[in-house]
């Protein structure tokens, strides 16, 4: 009997798969979490200037696995299996960006944004953090019977990757995998998340007692320069004559979608023989993708190099399915001037779609440089390119507030791009 309506008020139980099982008396789960020490995390030294870090990204190694199980009642009876599937592992991760910032800040850390930053900082003085985190769920144990709304007696298990990134390396200079447990012998007035946040809580403890974590947020590693890319160079192609309204059709060509899976982003050529440029997080940790031109025709495109700093990724499909280049205009655009998009939001459907606005400003966000503007944007429109009245590239889409809907879109300057990508104009 499939009982998910009734338990769809426990918010992580509405995700779980129910089905019923035979009578218990058994006023306890039946089954026990894996149990693991806590250990005492290391205090930071602020005489040393520990660094900042914030979350930056997780992932998780769903795999459909039963990892548990969920009892209801208070004669916990009624089984129901507790599957490691990736929306589950997303929406227990949700707190966890919170819950991390909280602990480091509770033994001494600076915090980015945090509960003591200043009325009068802004965006333009916030300063970016030395390191970023990446977490992996790699596994979890959930034991629990649910008693009533938010009365939870059992308990939970984590095992969590931290992959610690230096933005100025380019490279994760730590990557450290803890456990962490949370058990209750008692009903306690919480609900099924709160008891995966605190094993969540004790894992992260675990990790913050690593001495290598201590070191490396104190200085005490050195952090490398990365190593110098050798330029590429492309023939900058010819400054188009026709507007963007009577030269549409020839820049929908060069623009094209990226799909991998259910993820899909924007891009365009920037050279004859192939190369194309999208953001980093359209790529994410693809070494190749399928692209899709205009026309429908699809190809493979590689991933040359890309720059998780700046959000930009150079990609090449092969020359016979490159298509005309897209004239790059290095010099920033001026505050009120007509804007232009074109990209693939929401998918390949709307593939070629063109939204038009002006030029808002131009800001600077965590030490990064964007073009603002409040041409329309979507999701699935990140990669695509930003023209001016002339049919010139000025910029590309990468972050929109509110999904676009805001009228505050943000796009990256392409003379930034080239940069980021040790590319060259001919």
């Amino acid at each position: 009997m499939h009982m998910k309506t009734a338990l769809a008020k426990l918010c992580l139980v509405a995700l779980l798969p129910l089905w019923a099982a035979g009578p218990s008396v058994a006023q306890t789960p039946s089954k026990v979490a894996k149990k693991v020490a806590v250990q005492a995390p290391i205090t930071a030294d602020l005489a040393q200037q520990p660094k900042t870090i914030v979350v930056k990204r997780f992932m998780s190694t769903a795999n459909e696995a039963a990892v548990g199980e969920i009892t209801r009642g208070w004669f916990c009876n009624q089984p129901s299996p507790v599957r490691f599937t990736a929306t589950l592992a997303t929406t227990i991760s949700r707190p966890w960006a919170r819950l991390f910032r909280q602990k480091i800040e509770s033994i001494g850390y600076p915090v980015i944004g945090g509960a003591n930053r200043s009325a009068f900082d802004t965006d333009d003085n916030r300063r970016d953090a030395e390191f970023e985190l990446g977490l992996t769920l790699k596994n979890f144990e959930l034991q629990a019977c649910t008693k009533g709304t938010n009365e939870t007696q059992g308990s939970a298990w984590l095992q969590v990757r931290w992959e610690v990134f230096s933005p100025k390396a380019q490279k994760v200079l730590l990557d450290v995998t803890t456990e962490g447990s949370y058990h209750n012998d008692q009903v306690e007035k919480i609900g099924l998340p709160e008891l995966l946040d605190r094993a969540f809580t004790a894992a992260a403890t675990n990790l913050l007692a690593q001495q290598a974590y201590f070191d490396l947020l104190h200085g005490k590693v050195d952090v490398p320069e990365p190593p110098k890319q050798a330029a590429i160079k492309i023939k900058l192609v010819e400054e188009p004559s026709a507007t963007v309204e009577s030269s549409f059709q020839q820049l929908v060509d060069s623009t094209l979608t990226l799909i991998d899976g259910n993820r899909s982003g924007s891009g365009f050529f920037v050279s004859s023989d192939g190369y194309l440029l999208t953001n980093q997080h359209v790529v994410g940790s693809q070494k190749f993708m399928k692209v899709r031109l205009s026309s429908g025709a699809e190809f493979v495109a590689e991933l040359v190099r890309s720059n998780r700093t700046r959000d930009v990724a150079l990609m090449k499909v092969p020359a016979a399915a490159a298509l005309p280049a897209l004239h790059l205009k290095l010099k920033p655009p001026a505050t009120g001037e007509d804007a232009f998009v074109i990209g693939s939001p929401l998918g390949k459907t709307f593939a070629g779609t063109l939204t038009k606005g002006v030029i808002s400003g131009f800001r600077q966000l965590d030490g990064v440089n964007y073009v603002q503007s409040d041409v329309r944007i979507l999701p699935g429109s990140s990669g695509g390119p930003l023209f001016d009245a002339k049919s010139r590239v000025v910029g590309m889409t990468v972050a929109g507030l509110g999904a676009g809907t805001a009228g505050i879109n943000l796009f990256i300057p392409i003379e930034e791009a080239l940069k980021a990508l040790a590319i060259e104009l001919e």
